[in-house]
């Protein structure tokens, strides 16, 4: 005797089911592509908008030449992102200079703070030095070529400073000015600087996290200062 073939009669629960269980499946894959773009094109957005932090390390902004050559191997091969504060950091192993691509219009008559925190991971090849610190300002004159008087780096921020483990999180900071003292002198015929970081001086196994960099007009007077 064959076998009957019972229909299963769709209810309307099971319509109506199905139905939000497509429109849930489709809200899912639209919020994920809006959170997707957003994420993709966070730093557009970010300059769009007007707060783009210029100074944050990365790519973008930074350079291992002064001449603005492309040099993303070495965010790719030694720099790893990471957060300190409220702006974006990097941990760069070995030694490496950083030049701020973007050259930052000044006035030589005015006072200018740059300031940054550096936090070691490594204190280096025999376990004992940290890394060493160089950092300032490259100073151009108003046809943008670099000038050479009187250095053509002026590390006035920090001058071959050790930073270690044990010191956690270091802050350094120093005031350019016409009134500045050597380093910190700013030439009279300064019309544009580049920010400059030389860090793991000399030590490919050093390692810090740099962060916070800022560049400002100072308020607090033309006497240079390096911690």
């Amino acid at each position: 005797m064959p076998h009957s073939i019972r229909k299963k009669n769709i209810t309307n629960d099971d319509q109506v089911l199905s139905r939000f269980s497509f429109r849930l499946i489709i809200v899912t894959l639209t919020v994920w592509l809006i959170v997707g773009s957003v994420v993709i094109y966070l730093r557009d957005i970010s300059i769009w908008l007007g707060v783009w932090d210029r100074f944050s390390i990365n790519e973008i902004n930074y350079s291992k030449y002064i001449d603005n050559r492309e040099s993303a191997e070495i965010f790719e091969g030694q720099l790893i992102r990471t957060r300190q504060g409220y702006r974006n950091g990097a941990l760069i192993v070995g030694p490496t200079t950083l030049y701020s691509r973007e050259l930052i219009p000044v006035d030589s008559s005015s006072a200018y703070m740059m300031n940054f925190d550096v936090s070691a991971v490594s204190n280096g090849a025999n376990g004992k030095t940290g890394s060493y610190i160089f950092a300032g300002i490259v100073p151009f004159d108003k046809n943008k070529n670099q000038i050479s008087n009187p250095r053509t780096h002026l590390y006035g921020v920090a001058w071959s400073v050790p930073v270690k483990m044990a010191d956690g999180i270091r802050n350094f900071r120093g005031i350019f000015s016409p009134n500045g003292d050597g380093l910190t002198l700013l030439p009279a015929d300064t019309a544009y600087i580049k920010l400059a970081i030389d860090v793991n001086y000399g030590d490919p196994t050093a390692a810090v996290i740099v962060s916070n960099i800022k560049f400002e007009r100072s308020i607090r007077g033309p006497v240079g200062e390096k911690k």
